[in-house]
């Protein structure tokens, strides 16, 4: 007769040798892995960039300063009140050489009252440096509210950059040990598989020469293990499943529990 090993032994043999299939463990930190990478932060969408845009287009192309009495409200006010006032100076003055004349017009009584005219619009002029200055400060006046308005808009949209770059980073991290979970789950578990490979087929020789020499070998049937998760990887699944709850991601919330043992 053909010397053979157990029928434990050659069970848990041809099972080995189909190849390599992760144990619980493993699929339970491959579940964790793929259940952060689903919680990514989103691309970083500006809140207020529109915004500071349309400010920076007002400050850089803004027209440079310049003054036009014609443009200027105040100005005009101003304007509309000297010559009232001297018109009425005019004709209180023609008027009152005229009474010295008789009541005649004259080309004298015209000067009198063109100059006294002329005096209102003298001083209206004198006051026209200072509309300018006015206006020159209300001009940058506005430009120092866009300015300010622009700093302060840039500043919220830092913070707020601020916030998504740190909870990016922070994603970041828990992605990294996750995917090293991962791997050295990964790693020990083919570890493992390898030195069962090797022991059960070391196992099989020796109980074959024992076979063949004509020793008892132990015939047992190879009872199906019951795979369990550890602790760690119990942790790792429900934390995979919180993951996916977080994103209303329960269809792959649910799927985890068919890992559980």
């Amino acid at each position: 007769p053909v010397a053979k090993p157990s029928a434990r032994t050659a069970r848990e043999l041809e099972r080995l040798e189909k190849g390599y299939t992760p144990s619980a463990d493993v699929t339970a930190a491959l579940a964790y892995r793929d259940s952060v990478a689903a919680l990514r932060p989103d691309a970083y969408e500006s809140v207020y960039g529109q915004q500071l845009a349309a400010l920076y287009d007002d400050m850089t192309n803004r027209e440079p300063f310049s003054y036009d009495p014609e443009e200027d409200a105040a100005f005009a006010r101003y304007a509309k009140m000297y010559r009232q006032k001297g018109r009425a100076a005019m004709e209180d003055t023609m008027g009152q050489t005229a009474a010295l004349t008789g009541g005649y017009a004259s080309s004298y009584a015209e000067t009198a009252g063109q100059q006294a005219y002329e005096r209102y619009m003298q001083e209206l002029m004198a006051m026209l440096p200072e509309f300018q200055e006015q206006a020159q400060k209300t001009y940058d006046r506005e430009g120092q509210a866009l300015r300010e308005q622009y700093d302060l808009l840039d500043k919220q949209e830092k913070q707020h950059y601020d916030r998504w770059q740190n909870d990016l980073s922070a994603w970041e991290r828990e992605y990294a040990r996750a995917q090293a979970q991962y791997d050295s789950a990964g790693q020990q578990d083919r570890k493992l598989y390898e030195t069962a490979l090797a022991h059960y087929r070391s196992m099989a020789q020796q109980e074959q020469k024992l076979a063949a020499s004509g020793a008892e070998v132990d015939s047992g049937e190879a009872t199906a293990a019951s795979e369990s998760l550890s602790s760690t990887a119990a942790d790792s699944l429900y934390r995979a499943m919180g993951n996916y709850l977080k994103k209303g991601k329960t269809q792959a919330a649910q799927a985890l529990l068919e890992l559980r043992v």
